[in-house]
């Protein structure tokens, strides 16, 4: 089956070699080889027979999924054991291990890239998602750049500070944010 150039209605086409460079998020880039066609009559380039979004695809999820050992290499890197991921997580035992084997689906690993960008999210599952584990951190999202903000919070109580208080009235508690990494896997 010879390919015709949907432009022009010409066979006299050509099979070219193109390389795309894609990142893969925490991974770098990576080099996507894949065909398309040029129509020597008028000139013309593209996906003449259909077949680039199929063939793109397929190498994307190749290489995302080989992205997957290296995440949870930084993970532990980290301080985060597997263990402690899947515990806090609740996925079943050995769910990393197959992971690292590049056995990922594309759920699992956004949610991998999640946990490697943002690795407080898994004390707050930990916490089984409760206000007081969600309390623990303040995230806030803004400004202009859209920076995120993730501060590790402490509470001092006792002792009233008039001083602290708003309108004569005591302050019964107060919250500073600490930036601090947080322990992963303290009750291993």
């Amino acid at each position: 089956m010879s390919v015709i150039c949907p432009f022009c209605d010409s066979n006299n086409v050509e099979k070219v070699i193109v390389n795309n460079i894609c990142t893969i998020p925490y991974c770098g880039e990576t080099v996507i080889q894949h065909k398309t066609y040029r129509c020597n009559n008028c000139q013309e380039q593209g996906d003449f027979d259909y077949t680039l979004d199929k063939a793109l695809t397929k190498a994307i999820d190749k290489a995302n999924t080989g992205s997957a050992p290296k995440l949870i290499a930084d993970l532990n890197k980290d301080g985060i054991p597997m263990a402690y991921f899947e515990r806090a997580l609740r996925l079943p035992v050995r769910t990393t291990a197959r992971w690292k084997k590049k056995k990922i689906s594309r759920e699992s690993l956004a949610l991998l890239r999640l946990i490697r960008f943002c690795p407080q999210l898994l004390e707050v599952a930990d916490g089984n998602f409760s206000f007081e584990a969600r309390d623990k951190y303040s995230f806030s999202i803004g400004g202009t750049h859209q920076t995120i903000t993730i501060e590790q919070k402490i509470t001092i109580t006792g002792q009233t500070a008039p001083q602290l208080g708003f309108g004569g009235y005591p302050a019964p508690a107060i919250s500073l944010p600490m930036f601090t990494k947080p322990h992963f896997g303290a009750n291993i």
